[in-house]
């Protein structure tokens, strides 16, 4: 074998793999063994077969085999671990108490499950209420994918035409400590109106920590208000209202 051979690796990011490519007449296959893959002559030419051959060129590499066996082999004598489970947390998989548990724990609660939902057995999670049948304003919680693999969270607001601001105000304050969505120094809290998102059309909040100042801002980025939280209350309860059955 030509000491300038390669190999191809397939990574996708995963928990899983890496992998390595291995051609068969009819088909190609993933296999985990680097001294199972097919070795190309060169760099460019396992990824010329790579780009004219498959549809995951973008997550392949040319490697060494020799490197890569070499990592695979301490991979093996390690007990070709898949991937890592949390232990359940005991106090957080627990049910839910209507006695004992109020508003700002299920919020509280339901933050921390979602941040760590590997830890909470599915037994205990739906014991607990959605925020929207313990909340007036606070509807449900949303996360996007952050930094570093870490979720970033806010809190989806819904405000019905009959609303007043005091009550809201309260909610935004409970929620705000959970919301790691920035725009710049202002907070991001997401709107749940009777639009439902049609075609993306939906509008954020975003506020001030100290609630100082407040925008209201489409998803495509274009302001509709900029002003002070009552303002964008009232914008909000005009144009962007949701009114709840019952």
């Amino acid at each position: 074998m030509c000491s300038m051979s390669k190999i191809i690796k397939i990574d996708f990011k995963s928990s899983d793999g890496p992998y390595y490519l291995r051609v068969m007449p009819d088909f190609w296959q993933q296999v985990y063994d680097p001294m199972a893959a097919t070795d190309f002559h060169s760099e460019k030419s396992a990824m010329d077969w790579a780009s004219k051959n498959t549809t995951m060129a973008e997550y392949m590499t040319a490697a060494d085999r020799a490197s890569e066996f070499a990592s695979f082999e301490a991979w093996a004598k390690d007990g070709y671990i898949r991937c890592n489970h949390p232990y359940v947390d005991k106090l957080l998989s627990r049910k839910y108490n209507k006695d004992t548990d109020s508003k700002a724990d299920v919020l509280k609660w339901r933050v921390s499950a979602r941040l760590n939902e590997c830890q909470v057995k599915f037994v205990d999670y739906q014991t607990w209420p959605q925020l929207h049948e313990v909340f007036k304003n606070i509807h449900s919680l949303n996360a996007y994918s952050g930094t570093d693999d870490c979720l970033d969270i806010t809190l989806a607001l819904s405000i019905a035409t009959r609303d007043e601001l005091e009550e809201f105000k309260e909610e935004v304050l409970l929620a705000l400590p959970y919301v790691t969505v920035r725009n710049e120094e202002y907070l991001v809290l997401d709107i749940f109106d009777h639009f439902l998102s049609e075609h993306g059309n939906s509008v954020r909040l975003n506020v001030l920590p100290d609630l100082s100042k407040a925008r209201v801002v489409s998803t495509y980025g274009s302001e509709h208000l900029s002003g002070t939280l009552p303002e964008a209350f009232e914008y909000l309860r005009k144009h962007r209202w949701y009114n709840k059955r019952g």
